[in-house]
């Protein structure tokens, strides 16, 4: 009994993990949408005509700097500038 009882246990805590990163997520995003300063990840994608996926690779490759990095292991949220996001186009188109 005591062994189903830690599983529960182990359950909740990585779903609250996994709740709380959601959660931060959501928070960079709503924050990319109040400031034009920033954009999310998703407007990135859409101003680079490219997945959030190919985004997030190009932040592993290092052709994107993100300005802000929210906590969440290595695909946490993102936030860009816009000039950022322009150099990465030019540098695509070229």
């Amino acid at each position: 009994m005591a062994h189903r009882d830690a599983r529960a246990s182990s359950f909740r805590k990585s779903t609250l993990s996994q709740r709380s990163r959601l959660s931060v997520m959501r928070h960079c995003a709503k924050v990319a949408r109040m400031s034009s300063d920033y954009l999310s990840t998703p407007q990135v994608a859409a101003e680079l005509h490219v997945s959030t996926r190919t985004v997030h690779r190009m932040v592993t490759a290092g052709a994107l700097v993100p300005a802000l990095t929210a906590p969440g292991g290595p695909h946490g949220a993102y936030l860009f500038t816009r000039s950022e996001v322009e150099r990465a186009k030019e540098e695509a188109a070229a």
